[in-house]
């Protein structure tokens, strides 16, 4: 795998705040291949894939609401794209996702 971060880290009066800007290219990846097989059994399998391309924005917002109570806030906004062919596609395929989590 070969990686890249960019990255900046604001800390003020108990709130910080984490971006991160990252690009991923996993050569030799894998996937995992659900198939169902009746109502009651699904088969898990991985298979090789040649190369998998992955771009995103990750962010962590923590800080304190009051003296005892904090708070933990974490998004990441990605693109990724697969090698396809060794899972019977023609082409490649890809998806963009967005996640975000309050704790």
């Amino acid at each position: 795998m070969h990686s890249v971060e960019f990255g900046f880290h604001y800390s003020r009066k108990g709130l910080t705040f984490t971006p991160t800007l990252y690009y991923r290219y996993k050569y030799d990846a894998f996937s995992n291949i659900q198939t169902i097989l009746n109502d009651t059994v699904v088969l898990e399998t991985f298979v090789n894939l040649d190369t998998q391309k992955s771009t995103g924005l990750e962010a962590v917002l923590t800080g304190n609401i009051l003296k005892n109570w904090k708070f933990n806030l974490t998004g990441n906004i990605f693109y990724t794209k697969i090698d396809a062919s060794r899972l019977g596609f023609s082409s490649n395929k890809s998806a963009f996702s967005i996640y975000f989590a309050l704790r």
